[in-house]
């Protein structure tokens, strides 16, 4: 059996049936701390250059986004609402909270053409994250978002 997250091993099951059909898989990754008009371009953009996406979300912690973002996105979404309501959003098969370690390259694994979609504008992963996947030899994408629709944009207009 895989060590896996045990949220994730459903996921993973979808995830090598979509990759035997031949079809493009894409991972859009972040922290999806707070889910924003950002957070959807992003996905619609992610989801238009893959036949199907899934999304891994890692933990969004002082390492990752800074201790008071994280202060503040905590009290906001907690972890289950954010993967449910990803998990919704038009264009997206299936959404997790993942262990970047094991999880990252169970998915890697899963389907390894897939590519990987990360979020110019938001640059909310921690270095170990973006280590994790070159040592995964991930195929990473980084797509342009909107400067002006940022976490830490909303954030900051919440705290005035």
């Amino acid at each position: 059996m895989e060590n896996v997250t045990p949220a994730v091993s459903p996921i993973l099951d979808r995830i090598r049936r979509c990759a035997a059909e031949g079809g493009r898989v894409g991972f859009a990754v972040g922290t999806f701390g707070l889910i924003h008009a950002g957070t959807v371009r992003f996905l619609k953009q992610a989801a238009g250059r893959c036949d199907r996406l899934f999304v891994a979300i890692v933990p969004g912690d002082a390492d990752t986004v800074g201790p008071d973002a994280a202060a503040q996105i905590a009290r906001l979404l907690r972890p289950d609402e954010r993967e449910r309501i990803l998990g919704m959003t038009d264009g997206v098969e299936a959404a997790a909270q993942v262990d970047p370690q094991a999880d990252l390259a169970a998915w890697a694994a899963a389907a390894p053409q897939g590519v990987w979609f990360q979020c110019q504008s938001e640059n909310d992963l921690a270095p170990a994250v973006q280590d994790r996947l070159q040592a995964l030899k991930a195929s990473v994408e980084v797509l342009p978002g909107d400067a002006t629709c940022t976490t830490l944009d909303v954030l900051a207009r919440l705290a005035r």
